[in-house]
């Protein structure tokens, strides 16, 4: 039975997007008007004109909640870049914000499992650090480069004045985006200068 299931991935989406569903035997007019014809049908709406009612239908066959989780938040849009090599070198080692990064493989089936999950860190931590993908088939040598020998691999890159080095980040031993942003936010309380407090207001 789909409801259960719903409900479970309605909890593991929350926050993310609103899930709600519709009885259509009761509201037959309704389901009718928008082209409702096979039950259940799982729609995803996007946000924008309420005109236009764009939506994706869900057309996997698996229909257990992590499923229907991973494709909630792979149509969603994408809050992590990918990056080349120009772009790691430009963003990642010579800019100046704190970077978490996905160094994956097409192929690789746990990456393909972590990229919702790593949506959902890049989501929840967008504030403080950027974060994005390296495709290590496309870019072999970036990811040699860098000492990537498993996928996936989730390294934090922190900014801490000057040039960073390629193999310079910190591997990140989780695929649950709530433990990565966990032990990013210890690594960046770390980072603080001793004594600093954010909450704390100049007296002056």
């Amino acid at each position: 039975m789909l409801m259960p299931e719903w409900r479970r991935m309605a909890r593991l989406v929350s926050g993310q997007i609103h899930v709600g569903s519709v009885d259509c035997q009761r509201f037959q007019t309704f389901c009718h008007s928008v082209g409702v014809r096979g039950y259940p049908e799982l729609r995803l709406y996007s946000a924008g004109s309420r005109k236009t009612h764009q939506f994706t239908t869900y057309n996997g066959w698996h229909r257990d909640s992590q499923s229907l989780r991973s494709w909630v938040l792979s149509s969603l849009p994408r809050a992590s870049v990918d990056l080349t090599p120009d772009l790691f070198r430009t963003l990642v080692l010579e800019g100046n914000q704190h970077w978490v990064l996905d160094f994956y493989a097409p192929w690789c089936g746990p990456c393909q499992h972590f990229a919702p999950e790593f949506e959902v860190l890049a989501r929840s931590i967008k504030t403080e650090v950027q974060a994005g993908k390296v495709d290590c088939q496309a870019h072999y040598q970036l990811c040699q480069a860098a000492g990537i020998s498993a996928y996936p691999t989730v390294r934090f890159y922190p900014h801490q004045g000057g040039a960073r080095m390629v193999f310079g980040g910190d591997d990140v031993n989780s695929r649950e985006a709530e433990v990565i942003a966990d032990i990013i936010r210890q690594r960046l309380d770390k980072l603080k200068p001793p004594g600093f407090n954010s909450k704390t207001k100049d007296e002056l």
